[in-house]
């Protein structure tokens, strides 16, 4: 038995277990059974967000600790079977605070809860900051977004 296209398990168009009936048959005799194939998940997803670029706003004179957004990606590997689809959240491209040398935002890793990481952000100095987001799946895959802040 083989497939004659290759089966996708994943949402929104595969499944995970298919149900067939092989039948042989030598011309004069007739056999049938049933035959469940399950596929396994491969991590063959990358975890994507809604968007590649959103603005978000923060007032200024925030205090450090401040959420700014919640970032949230979607990856459509299987999220019952291993760890293709279990996400992480980090930073791949930040600011630095000129004044103490610190990273000025954070991300939750689980959460993807942007948040400031230095206080008192001044929009007549710096009026937006550009920032890289990555989402990175339990397979090692990875998406990213640039979020623009305000």
């Amino acid at each position: 038995m083989e497939a004659l296209k290759p089966l996708d398990r994943d949402a929104p168009t595969g499944q995970a277990r298919w149900h067939l009936t092989v039948t042989a048959t030598d011309g004069q005799y007739t056999a049938s059974t049933d035959v469940v194939v399950n596929l396994k998940d491969v991590n063959d997803n990358v975890p994507v967000f809604p968007h590649d670029v959103i603005d978000a706003h923060v007032l200024e004179n925030s205090l450090a600790g401040t959420t700014v957004a919640v970032m949230s990606a979607y990856d459509a590997d299987d999220p019952h079977e291993g760890d293709n689809a279990r996400l992480s959240y980090s930073l791949q491209k930040n600011v630095i605070d000129e004044s103490s040398g610190l990273p000025m935002f954070t991300v939750d890793r689980q959460t993807g809860a942007l948040r400031t990481a230095v206080c008192c952000l001044d929009r007549e100095h710096t009026a937006s900051y550009g920032l890289v987001l990555a989402a990175t799946d339990g397979g090692g895959l990875q998406g990213g977004l640039s979020p623009n802040l305000k």
